[in-house]
Parts: C-alpha cells; structure tokens; sequence
C-alpha cells in the first residue's frame, strides 16, 4: 500500500511543520503490515520522523523534508532517551530520539530518493562523553536495548547538512548508492563501530558505490552554486565532507566495499581504527577526487582505547586500494599509512594510483619528523606537515605499491616518499624519487 502524507495533512509548504502528519502515515501504513509513505514533491518542515518496521519512506523528485530549527519554530525534537552515562561514545550516538530520523527495535525500513533531505535546523551541539584513560568503568549505554537487524539499502538520496550526512554504526549486510552528501564541518558517509550497544559489535559487509561527497559551503550544492568561501572546518582543519571509517572503531570492521565515488572539495579517504577494532578485508577502488583539502589516504591505527578495561590497541589488514586519481591535493598532506611501535598497518596494497600535489614543500617541512602521538584523536593534521610530498609511510608491514604515480604543481624541497619501519616492502612500476 501507498499513503500520500498530503492526504493525512501535510502541505509541504516549507512553513508548516509537517512531522505529525508524515508520523500519522507511517504509523497508518505500519498497522496495515507495512507500506510506502510516499512524500510528493514540496518542501516539508520537520522535527522528530520516527520510523516503524516494514515502512518505506519515498522522496519523490522535487520533496524536500527539512530539519526544522527549534530556536525558530514552535515545536522540538523528540526528547533523548535516558541511557544513563555513556562512557565510551560521544553523545549522539546513544540518544537517537531527538534526531530528524529515529527508529528502535525496527526491521526492513529504507528511506529512497530521489527526494532531499536537508539538515539545515540541525545542531552539532551535544554534552560530551564521560570516558576518561582509566580503568574500572561500566558501560551502561543503551541498556536492555536489541540489536535486532535492520535492511539498510539507501540511495538516490541528496544531503546537505552541517553534521555527518549517513552515519552507519555496528551495522551489516548494508548498502549505500547514489547518494549526493556535501557536509563542510563533519563526514559525508561515515562507517562506525562505537560501544553504543553497550558491547563492541562489528559493522560488516557494508558497501558504498556510486556515490558523491563533498565538502562545498552549506546549502550551495543545493542551490549548484557550489560556494568555496569557509576555508576551515570546526576542528580548525580545512573543510571535511569525505567517505571514513572511524572514528568510533571498538567493534572494528569486515569486508568493507567503497567502489565508483568522487570526492570534491574535501578531505580524502580515512580508515581508522584507534579503540580497539580490528579492520580487515577492506576495498576502495575507482575513486576520483579533486581539491583534496587534507591527505588523499589516511590510514591509522591508534591507542585512544575508548573503551571497557581491557581494550587492546587495533589492527588494520588486508586493505586494496586501486584505480584512485586524486588531483589539487594540499601540498602539506601526504597520503599517510601511520601504526603504531608494535602495531604496524598490515597487508596494504596501493595499485593504480595518481595523486597530483599543489608542491611548494621546503628543506624545513623535509627535516621535521612527527611524533606517533598514540593517543591523540586520528586527523591527517594531527602531525603538521609531513617531510614527504607524496606518500608518508612509518609502522608497516607487508606493503605492496604497484604502479604509484606521483606529481606536483610546483617544485617541493621534500622527497616524495618517506618510509619508516617498514618490513615487506613490494614495489613494482613506481619511481621512488624524482630529481
């Protein structure tokens, strides 16, 4: 069955506050064993659209559901659930109610475009986590909840928003395709696995395709304008907008798929693992990417260990990325594999792979030599400019690099690769300097 929300009294007019009327069809289509909420074309304002099992929210060309902003407007967001403290996450990833979209203990749902969802009224704002570097901690989010499985299959959707655009957290069997996600101050598609189910679960088989993220000035890729004027996001690095794994990482991750993206206007392609996780079987291939405002590839292992006692420092294996082109990339970032003493990143294979600098390194940035900082949080800035230009490598192990090519715009004093305690190193079809 299909229910139209204007005839339960939405008017997608982009002045009343449609949520209880998309809610009304929800429920309505849920009591008939499932159905699809059909959202026509119009622009609806919105706080709390909480989703039932077996419901299909569509978006159809021209809908736009728009976050409503509670400074402005007369009602609010749900309420956010009590779930005690949370020790091991930040806040938002245990309070769910008070988002634009919540469901608890559903199945089967998706949300499909090729409508718009913009998080306009959307707050980044939120109390911190309470973990501290300690031990003795009890875990005490969402207790008593299910994990009970949830059929993800989202696409064709466009997002535009000053929070992470698709969060996937301890999720599997998933897919992500056709997605248009531009978010200048947080990740565009963002794979977790944080402690919010008061355990580590894993996010597995988890596939992005087809997609395309962004970094542009907020609401301009939908106008098409496409505005370049805020230079840094709120972690005072330069705008953000790209595909990650991380932060969040305590169930870690397997067979991981991003194939056939673009990246503009933003940072690259992060795969993090710093509480714990392990991260294995991982495939990023045919990635296009222009005006990279960080490094093109960041890998990272780290030991914040945001986690229970006990928690161990990660892993990373067994990761092929192939066929990337990756072009006006910010001359202080290079692509970085970073372990740790006694945890190097494992069984990486670079193949197929262009990245054009802007250059303009200097005999100073060649001479600097970062520290591992273990434990500080996993951004390509967290080690200034790096001494190679190209690829930076330290705490490795069994890296293949075949057919690697590197170039810069204008000369660079640095070498362009720099490699540190690194065992079973392959290179093939790769020039390993330039004079």
């Amino acid at each position: 069955m299909v229910i139209d929300v204007r005839k339960l009294g939405a008017r997608g007019d982009g002045s009343a506050i449609d949520s209880a009327a998309i809610n009304a069809a929800i429920v309505a289509a849920a009591r008939q064993g499932g159905g699809t909420v059909l959202i026509p074309a119009g622009r609806y304002l919105c706080f709390s659209i909480r989703l039932l099992s077996h419901v299909t929210i569509q978006l159809a060309r021209g809908a736009v559901i728009e976050a409503a902003d509670p400074a402005r407007h007369a009602e609010h967001y749900d309420p956010p659930e009590d779930r005690g403290e949370q020790l091991y996450q930040d806040f938002g990833h245990s309070h769910w109610r008070n988002s634009l979209f919540w469901g608890e203990d559903v199945e089967n749902v998706a949300i499909v475009g090729p409508g718009l969802i913009h998080g306009l009224g959307l707050t980044r704002d939120g109390p911190g986590a309470r973990w501290k570097a300690q031990t003795g901690e009890r875990p005490l989010s969402m207790r008593q909840m299910s994990a009970a499985e949830i059929a993800r299959h989202i696409h064709d959707l466009t997002i535009d928003t000053d929070r992470d655009g698709i969060d996937l957290d301890c999720v599997q069997r998933t897919i992500v395709e056709r997605c248009r996600v531009n978010t200048p101050n947080d990740d565009a598609i963002v794979i977790k696995s944080s402690f919010a189910l008061g355990r580590a679960v894993a996010s597995e088989d988890v596939t992005v395709r087809h997609c395309a993220v962004s970094g542009y000035d907020l609401g301009t890729m939908l106008d098409g304008s496409r505005r370049t004027m805020q230079l840094l996001a709120p972690d005072r690095d330069r705008v953000t907008g790209r595909i990650k794994l991380g932060t969040e990482s305590n169930g870690g991750y397997r067979r991981i798929l991003i194939e056939d993206c673009s990246f503009t206007h933003c940072r690259g392609l992060a795969l993090e693992t710093v509480d714990g996780g392990v991260m294995e079987d991982v495939v990023a291939r045919r990635i296009t990417m222009r005006d990279v405002t960080t490094a093109p590839l960041f890998l990272r292992i780290g030991d914040r260990r945001r986690g229970p006692a006990g928690t161990q420092v990660g892993a990373i294996r067994r990761v092929a990325l192939s066929d990337i082109d990756a072009t006006g990339i910010d001359h202080r970032f290079a692509a970085a594999i970073a372990g740790l003493p006694g945890y190097p990143v494992e069984d990486v294979t670079l193949s197929r792979i262009h990245l054009s600098y802007r250059g303009g390194g200097t005999p100073e940035d060649a001479a600097r030599r970062p520290e591992d900082l273990a434990g500080a949080y996993p951004e390509p800035g967290m080690f200034g400019v790096l001494p190679a230009w190209g690829l930076w490598v330290r705490h490795a192990k069994g890296l293949v690099i075949d057919r690697l090519d590197l170039a810069a715009a204008r000369p660079d004093a640095r070498p362009p690769f720099v490699i540190e305690n690194t065992t079973g190193l392959s290179v093939t079809r790769t020039q390993l300097w330039r004079g």
